[in-house]
């Protein structure tokens, strides 16, 4: 009976068991954003984060992001004047142009 029972617990602790659904690489480059064109006080916001002065993410400095999809905004005294869905690739770089 004991024998039962533990096999019992057993195979339904192995239902249990989960495996990761996603792989990650370490040391993975980063991808990035530049924008260009961004009237002199708009704002940046990416995926809902507020980055601040939009110029300085422009030309030798850029934005670090993860790879993928991303919702890009620019603010001008708190309106926003753009809004762009931007896809960044595996370590590359997209320029987005007001």
């Amino acid at each position: 009976m004991k024998r039962l029972i533990l096999t019992l617990v057993a195979a339904s602790l192995a239902g249990c068991m989960s495996y990761p659904e996603t792989v990650s690489e370490q040391g993975a480059s980063l991808s990035s954003l530049v924008v260009s064109n961004a009237p002199g006080r708009a704002t940046l916001s990416v995926d809902g984060i507020d980055y601040g002065p939009a110029r300085q993410f422009s030309g030798a400095s850029s934005l670090a992001v993860t790879p993928g999809k991303h919702v890009v905004e620019l603010f001008v005294d708190g309106r926003q004047v753009m809004s762009r869905d931007v896809f960044v690739g595996q370590a590359a770089q997209a320029t987005v142009a007001y």
